[in-house]
């Protein structure tokens, strides 16, 4: 119904500009690091190469502000008032205010989401530094054990740290699972993913606000092991509805996860009954994740949605793994 119809591609849309500013911007550090790996380091070259990425990080801050200001307030309202149409097609009133709760959860959000962009700027410094440090160090071991860094004994440095960029790239985020996120693709992910929680908390408090607790999660077919169990599914808001998992206990299973594409929408309450005779969703078993595991290998099925859908053959695998994945779990 409405815009949770066509949330993927409104995520996507509106986290773009962003995402291809920190893109522009992963490059221009690159390049800045490559170069410095090539030449004599001094602390004076140093201090230029980390004054020239503080300037990037500079830049990558004004833009996050800039999005976080537009595109979080934006995107909590307009979940927001499509949920509003969804519910006045089910023939209920709607509240048409924009209370405090609002006002309240969209801030709440917008410093979140600084502060997780904040993170990855501080991490583009601190990789940055990190590689300036391994050159230094390089030559300076280089110079005790010689004497004097000749041609050839730079070049082998500049080769090594030139890998070490080109192996680690720049680093913004190492999660908790030690999976090192350059700096393009954790933009990419966190900006969709800050949009997709603005949009799904502004679609949560309207309908809980006009009265609403049973709401139906989205479908698109996932071959996400989190969502699968969730797709299509009934799910209490607030835990009202005896018998209907809660939302709450969703994401802490994995629905809505970063980079997640899932939301959901109002559910007419003459349609309760049906809810509460849905099974309880559960997280995929250990055996079940192997099936699934084995559907996405045969189909060569690798991470990121988009990368299945760039050529024929791709686009014909990965339906073709949606309708195993279907059939299986479903």
């Amino acid at each position: 119904m409405g815009l949770t119809d066509n949330a993927e591609n409104y995520l996507l849309r509106n986290s773009k500009a962003i995402s291809d500013f920190y893109s522009k911007a992963y490059t221009e550090t690159l390049d800045i690091l490559n170069n410095f790996s090539k030449t004599k380091a001094s602390r004076k070259r140093a201090a230029a190469v980390l004054l020239q990425i503080e300037g990037i990080v500079k830049e990558l801050d004004d833009e996050t502000k800039k999005f976080i200001e537009d595109k979080i307030p934006a995107t909590y309202k307009d979940f927001g008032l499509a949920t509003k149409k969804d519910i006045r097609k089910l023939g209920a009133k709607v509240d048409d205010s924009f209370a405090l709760i609002h006002t309240r959860a969209v801030q709440a959000i917008a410093d979140d989401s600084y502060l997780r962009f904040a993170r990855s700027m501080q991490g583009v410094i601190n990789s940055a530094e990190d590689f300036v440090s391994l050159k230094i160090q390089k030559e300076l071991r280089e110079t005790l054990a010689s004497g004097l860094i000749k041609g050839e004994a730079r070049d082998k440095i500049s080769k090594e740290v030139q890998e070490q960029i080109e192996k680690q790239g720049v680093t913004a985020f190492i999660d908790k699972g030690g999976k090192r996120w350059q700096l393009n693709t954790y933009s990419r992910m966190l900006s969709r993913t800050v949009l997709q929680q603005a949009g799904n908390q502004g679609n949560e408090n309207v309908l809980i606000e006009n009265g609403f607790d049973v709401v139906k999660v989205s479908t698109h077919g996932t071959i996400c092991p989190l969502c699968i169990p969730y797709e299509g599914k009934y799910l209490s808001l607030t835990g009202q509805t005896k018998g209907v998992t809660t939302i709450e206990e969703a994401r802490r299973n994995g629905l809505f996860h970063p980079n997640c594409m899932h939301t959901f929408s109002a559910t007419n309450p003459n349609d309760y009954g049906q809810a509460k005779r849905q099974p309880s969703p559960e997280p995929l078993t250990r055996e079940q994740r192997k099936e699934l595991n084995q559907i996405l290998k045969d189909n060569e099925i690798q991470g990121d949605l988009r990368r299945n859908l760039r050529t024929e053959d791709k686009r014909k695998n990965f339906f073709k793994a949606q309708k195993e994945v279907k059939k299986k779990f479903n």
